[in-house]
């Protein structure tokens, strides 16, 4: 198949080699990023060497953070509670759905005070005021 890049909200890459662009396209939300993952899959693969260089090489400094097959809302506060004060300034999410809502989730709550819960539909009782810590997908699987 051949490379492409679709750029519109959000951006896509797209092909081999597109993983080489993940570390310029974090880098313009500054230097800090929270490299969300799953648990093996993504040591094992190799994937990581590849994610990591492409981060290195364009100084960006990391923390990791792992997801359970099955997470809970008390991954994402303790994920928060963890990061929060450590300045992320983009949040990478490296895997399958339950990965990349994880990530997606920690990007919203970065900047907010209090539980997960508290703002999910339905049974919370707050709203968010739609700031949050950019955040890069990179699935790993489809469908």
């Amino acid at each position: 198949m051949k490379q492409f890049d679709f750029l519109r909200t959000p951006k896509v890459h797209f092909g081999e080699g597109a993983i080489d662009k993940l570390g310029p396209e974090a880098r313009q939300f500054g230097r800090n990023v929270l490299l969300v993952h799953g648990k093996n899959s993504f040591a094992l693969s190799g994937f990581r060497d590849l994610v990591v260089k492409s981060l290195l090489d364009n100084s960006l400094s990391f923390f990791e953070y792992e997801i359970p097959s099955e997470p809970s809302p008390q991954i994402i506060n303790d994920a928060t509670d963890t990061f929060g004060e450590s300045a992320v300034n983009c949040v990478i999410a490296v895997g399958g759905g339950s990965v990349l809502d994880s990530g997606k989730a920690i990007s919203a709550m970065l900047p907010l005070q209090g539980n997960v819960a508290e703002f999910l539909e339905v049974v919370g009782t707050k709203t968010s005021d739609g700031k949050k810590v950019p955040f890069i997908a990179v699935p790993t699987t489809s469908g």
